[in-house]
């Protein structure tokens, strides 16, 4: 099974192990994803951890469900830039995000920018506070 998709959630093995919800997720190749690299154009948000029950270890190689619209808590780098309410936030790295800056520059360096968008901030956070962040996801919006 490659992938099964309802209507808010999308159903794809995920190659690391994630010890909570929230992480970014890239795409890795047909029903494969993993947490996002930086500047990864993001495939969605995990919706759970893949931890198991029993041993509460994280697992790697699970079927983990994946949102791809809507309001969702994601991951925030510890190193993070403030972020204000309606700043972007992207990929920033082992399924984590920060503020993004357009860089309008040159042609490339503008979709660079863009293609590593995850969403709108919803809410302010201070520098290197880390922890998680209410985000609006767009992604494949802009």
């Amino acid at each position: 099974m490659a992938f099964v998709q309802s209507e808010d959630l999308i159903y794809m093995k995920c190659t690391d192990a994630l010890d909570a919800a929230g992480y970014v997720l890239e795409l890795v190749s047909a029903g494969t994803v993993q947490k996002a690299s930086s500047g990864a154009i993001p495939f969605g948000v995990a919706a759970k951890s893949t931890k198991d029950p029993i041993s509460d270890t994280a697992q790697a190689n699970q079927y983990v469900a994946i949102l791809r619209r809507g309001v969702v808590n994601v991951k925030l780098s510890s190193s993070n830039s403030a972020i204000n309410i309606g700043n972007y936030v992207g990929t920033a790295g082992n399924g984590l995000v920060d503020k993004v800056t357009i860089d309008t520059s040159s042609v490339s360096n503008f979709y660079n920018s863009l293609k590593k968008i995850v969403g709108i901030a919803l809410e302010s956070k201070a520098a290197n506070s880390g922890g998680t962040i209410k985000v609006l996801l767009t992604l494949g919006e802009l």
